[in-house]
């Protein structure tokens, strides 16, 4: 049994040569959290399954069973390999494939995901519980400024909610887990997590493995100036504003502080934000 980055447990279960994955909640609140999350992955399930180019692409578990009385989760088991291990172990022009596939993830977001102004409430309530939440005075300053940039247009419908690397497992397809309930559900957010990877090189930041980290280096600073590119094209294609990205990024980064597991991590994630 392994413990998960969140509060839960997994375990890998074999039956009639099948393989499935139990997800296990801690506690109630947590397993009411899990229930949201295991119900963004059936919809997306569905939702990429029933479209054609996505389903060429990309993988979303089946989510098998659900057991109340034990709080727990069942999945189908999915193989892959992880960004670091294609970065370390493929050709690096892979990287590209990944990031056209990904780009046009964000693409049927967006296209699904009308402009509304963030709801002000929902805003205030965020920043409020964040400030509540992290004590650093910075950061604190920080969140005051951005609680009076709540008159802002974003997308809002679809959204996966923690959409890194880490998040995925890389074969025939891109398979997407840990689907994450979000404050507001725009695909900002999803693009916003993709800077984070990117930016902070975030599957290797939270790797616990012996890596090869100077062929990672060079794979992570291949995939920026890729990124880059086409980052530039889908916010003018989209009309989103950088100003409006920032934003988002912001309230992205900060929202991880409180789970942060070790100073390293903690102090990363602060140069990025400050």
């Amino acid at each position: 049994m392994l413990q998960g980055n969140s509060n839960y447990t997994i375990e890998l279960k074999s039956n009639n040569k099948c393989f499935s994955i139990v997800k296990k909640a801690q506690n109630e609140k947590d397993f009411e959290r899990l229930l949201q999350q295991v119900h963004k992955q059936k919809n997306f399930y569905h939702l990429i399954k029933n479209n054609e180019e996505l389903n060429h692409f990309f993988e979303v578990p089946e989510v098998i069973d659900i057991h109340l009385k034990n709080s727990n989760i069942e999945m189908k088991f999915c193989n892959g390999k992880s960004i670091l291990d294609i970065i370390e172990q493929e050709d690096i022009f892979i990287i590209d494939s990944v990031l056209e596939k990904l780009f046009i993830f964000l693409q049927w977001e967006f296209d699904n995901s009308p402009i509304h102004f963030i709801n002000d409430q929902v805003w205030f309530d965020k920043i409020d519980n964040l400030i509540e939440k992290i004590k650093d005075k910075k950061i604190q300053k920080l969140l005051g400024f951005l609680r009076e940039k709540n008159k802002i247009e974003i997308p809002i419908g679809r959204c996966h909610g923690d959409l890194t690397f880490s998040n995925m497992l890389f074969s025939n397809k891109i398979v997407l887990l840990d689907f994450l309930d979000s404050f507001i559900e725009t695909p900002l957010i999803d693009l916003t997590k993709l800077i984070q990877e990117i930016y902070l090189k975030w599957s290797l930041l939270i790797c616990n493995e012996n890596r090869d980290y100077s062929k990672i280096n060079i794979g992570y600073n291949y995939l920026k100036k890729r990124f880059e590119s086409k980052f530039e094209e889908f916010i003018k294609v989209n009309s989103i504003s950088l100003e409006t990205i920032q934003t988002i990024y912001k309230i992205t980064l900060i929202r991880i502080l409180p789970y942060c597991k070790s100073k390293k991590i903690y102090d990363e994630v602060c140069k990025e934000i400050l």
